[in-house]
């Protein structure tokens, strides 16, 4: 009989082989697209689930912040749970969340002279 901690080992171990070739980490049996981890069908009924247990996302968002209270009572990064130098995130998380603060800002910038170019001042 395994314990816990090889039971949940070898459940890491099966999810990431799945993970690292491409086949869908819950059953085992599709292919997935690049970037995703479940097949659409896994996906779909996992969304439904989530959908069902928690429609307005109230319950995950209220974890969440808890989660993120926490972590900044403990000085860990509020995003990955990492060890910080004082700072609310660790610099990898920071840096993240810069460039894609640039790339919205671009974006937007973009977006506002396409719209002055053609006559629609927003």
């Amino acid at each position: 009989m395994m314990t816990p901690e090889e039971r949940a080992r070898k459940q890491r171990e099966r999810y990431n082989g799945y993970k690292a070739v491409g086949i869908c980490v819950h059953c085992g049996c599709e292919w997935v697209e690049p970037g995703h981890v479940r097949c659409k069908a896994c996906a779909e009924k996992n969304a439904a689930i989530q959908l069902a247990s928690d429609p307005n996302g109230e319950k995950r968002r209220s974890r969440q912040a808890a989660l993120r209270a926490q972590r900044r009572a403990e000085g860990l990064c509020i995003d990955c749970g990492k060890p910080t130098d004082g700072h609310v995130r660790c610099e990898k998380c920071l840096e993240g969340r810069r460039d894609s603060w640039r790339k919205w800002h671009i974006l937007r910038r973009m977006e506002q002279e396409a719209n002055e170019a053609r006559g629609q001042n927003t």
